[in-house]
């Protein structure tokens, strides 16, 4: 079977197993690391926890990493365009042919030995297996989501940095910030180093752990883990596929919760339209309350199954008194901007598809 034959396969059994499967607990993945020989013991790992901004500070933590002369291995979830996205090597996606042969090995291991795995746990598998056999001298670790029971958990997390705490995918972590702080909080181990956005009165969430240290954005998260590790820290612009790009009249940034949403609307200047489309587990209330009142929101489903239908994202937009009209995909709302200020948010899928309409930089198809 030639390569790219073989690179196919593999993307259509991870289909299989299904990306939105979710399965709470750690014994699975285990299970797989101890067949394996436990390569995540084997790395000094920063995980990265929290509600927003997890994804920017992984990228800023592999930029400066990289930028003092260190191998730093970087895992980050979702992907836009290719799956390979989640699996960096100072900055360089993996390559197919080691995709294909981490991914039949952690495979072959799982399916000898009964394991159900899932989406998220295979591809955790193979980020820590990818990284421990090119001796990264660090791997920066974003967790999927919550923390107790999420697979990157599995890993040391010698520094910790939970960025902010608001409420999201409540049906799995609690309706209240305890619940979803306590769970996102278990990331920390008694010997991990932590860096938090938290407000204080939230610390009492965190386990004991050697010290916690207060940062106000991801810039001073980076510079407290420069710190830590010893290492030179020179704030720098990181441009990050999805968030806050630019592309001629469009700004695009993967927003998909109230928090994301409120704190970019006050990092945009004045736009004239807005391109929205969300996930369906969304509380799409509180995110288009966020949006100005005076712009015009373009609403259009996404290609994704978990997308939010046309007819309740009106349903909040009436409820939100927004103006706006609705479009039968991203494809028919952008083609319907002529040279207007438009930004496109609501969800990463929705941003995803945006960047191929707009044939931006790695956007080409797998």
């Amino acid at each position: 079977m030639s390569k790219n034959k073989e690179y196919y396969k593999c993307l259509d059994e991870l289909e299989r197993i299904g990306e939105f499967v979710i399965k709470p607990g750690l014994e699975r993945i285990e299970a797989i690391m101890e067949k394996l020989g436990n390569p995540e013991k084997k790395l000094k790992t920063i995980i990265v926890g929290g509600t927003n901004g997890k994804g920017t500070t992984c990228y800023k933590l592999e930029d400066l990493i990289k930028n003092n002369n260190l191998k730093v291995g970087c895992f980050t979830s979702p992907h836009l365009h290719t799956i390979r996205e989640r699996f960096r090597i100072d900055g360089k996606i993996i390559e197919r042919n080691d995709f294909v042969e981490i991914f039949n090995r952690v495979n072959r291991v799982a399916e000898k030995n009964g394991i159900l795995v899932t989406y998220f746990e295979i591809t955790t598998v193979m980020a820590y297996l990818y990284f421990e056999n090119n001796k990264v001298d660090l791997a920066v670790m974003e967790v999927g989501m919550g923390g107790e029971f999420d697979a990157v958990n599995i890993g040391r997390g010698d520094i910790v940095v939970l960025t902010t705490l608001g409420l999201d995918h409540v049906e799995y972590l609690g309706n209240t910030i305890k619940e979803i702080g306590t769970t996102k909080g278990k990331i920390v181990k008694e010997y991990s180093e932590v860096i938090t956005g938290w407000q204080k009165e939230n610390w009492r969430l965190i386990p004991e752990c050697v010290k916690i240290q207060f940062g106000e954005d991801s810039d001073e998260w980076v510079e407290c883990v420069s710190n830590l590790l010893g290492i030179k820290y020179e704030k720098r612009t990181v441009k990050i596929p999805g968030r806050m790009e630019i592309r001629n009249n469009f700004i695009l940034d993967g927003a998909h919760n109230f928090q994301a949403l409120e704190r970019l609307m006050k990092r945009v200047d004045t736009v004239e339209k807005i391109i929205f489309s969300c996930m369906k587990d969304k509380d799409v209330d509180r995110m288009l309350s966020t949006l100005p009142e005076n712009v015009e929101l373009l609403l259009c489903p996404m290609k994704n199954k978990r997308g939010m239908s046309v007819r309740d994202m009106i349903k909040a937009a009436e409820r939100n008194q927004n103006k706006y009209r609705s479009f039968e995909s991203i494809k028919n709302a952008i083609e319907n901007i002529d040279e207007q200020k438009t930004l496109i948010t609501g969800s990463f899928y929705c941003v995803s598809e945006a960047r191929e309409i707009l044939k931006m930089e790695g956007s080409e198809k797998d």
